[in-house]
């Protein structure tokens, strides 16, 4: 079993300030939030049955939105943080795009 992103977000920063680790680990609990909703909507569907047997969508569908938008609130007050722009870098002698996707799944 793959290892949850939360899990190696905090891995990664060894050494932050108090105030960018509280940052970190409240950006932290969101991708928390969010693995866990989409595995409870994974495990039942996208529309299940309200207390009175009507079809309606998923609670968790709205966590996992609420989720996605304080992440995407997080990178957009905190870029140094969750949203550094990647540079492109020129690939080596003989390296394709290909290559950089090897083993992603």
């Amino acid at each position: 079993m793959t290892e949850p992103a939360s899990a190696s977000i905090l891995q990664a920063l060894d050494r932050l300030r108090p105030v960018d680790l509280a940052a970190v680990e409240a950006f932290s609990a969101q991708v928390r939030r969010s693995e866990e909703a989409r595995r409870r909507i994974d495990e039942d569907g996208l529309i299940v049955e309200d207390s009175k047997g009507f079809a309606t969508a998923h609670p968790a569908l709205e966590i996992e939105r609420a989720a996605s938008r304080e992440m995407r609130g997080w990178v957009d007050r905190r870029p140094d943080l969750f949203g550094a722009p990647v540079v492109d870098q020129p690939l080596p002698d003989g390296a394709d795009d290909e290559d950089d996707l090897a083993g992603i799944e």
